[in-house]
């Protein structure tokens, strides 16, 4: 499924008109118009824009997980209290620092990401970055809410720490793959 299309049924999902979600994710109505009709693809701060608006983004760029970051939480088998942090994560919560948060924390993690995969991963697009960031950022969450943590938690965590748990990711398992697949290869 094509971003244009994840958009679109995520919009739908939200219950939002085009002028709505492009208002809450701060990006133009124009430009969002143009994300839905395929003109042109979300860069990272339409994506952040996004998040804030409750999508997840690993979902929208890959069409890995949950549409909405209040289904993971949901489907979740944490404590009630991830509901709470999971509403502060998208913007939802009281507060104005939660926005600051989640973008402190992206960057971190998109450092992490580029700290651990090295210069082959600063070559990709900026969107595949993001999702590699995204994935972190979703993982750490995931994490931090498990051990009775919020948002804090995870801003308090320096880059190189972000990078050891990325680390830990990997060897379980839980985090994407890297590299990732050749669109359109085939392997016999």
């Amino acid at each position: 499924m094509k971003i244009s299309d994840q958009l679109k049924t995520a919009r739908a999902a939200l219950g939002l008109s085009q002028k709505q979600i492009a208002e809450q994710s701060g990006v133009s109505t124009r430009g969002y118009q143009g994300y839905e009709d395929g003109r042109s693809i979300p860069g990272g701060e339409a994506i952040e824009g996004f998040i804030r608006v409750g999508i997840n983004a690993n979902w929208l760029l890959t069409g890995e997980g949950s549409m909405l970051l209040k289904e993971d939480v949901h489907t979740s088998h944490s404590h009630p209290s991830t509901i709470n942090f999971a509403m502060e994560a998208t913007g939802s919560g009281s507060g104005g620092s939660s926005a600051e948060i989640v973008e402190s924390a992206l960057h971190s993690c998109l450092s992490a990401c580029s700290q651990t995969y090295g210069e082959d991963f600063n070559k990709m697009e900026v969107s595949i970055q993001m999702a590699y960031a995204i994935d972190l950022y979703n993982l750490l969450v995931r994490m931090s809410a498990s051990m009775g943590g919020g948002l804090e938690l995870i801003r308090c965590l320096e880059v190189n720490e972000i990078a050891q748990q990325l680390q830990i990711f990997k060897t379980m398992g839980k985090s994407m793959k890297f590299p990732p697949p050749l669109k359109g290869a085939y392997f016999f």
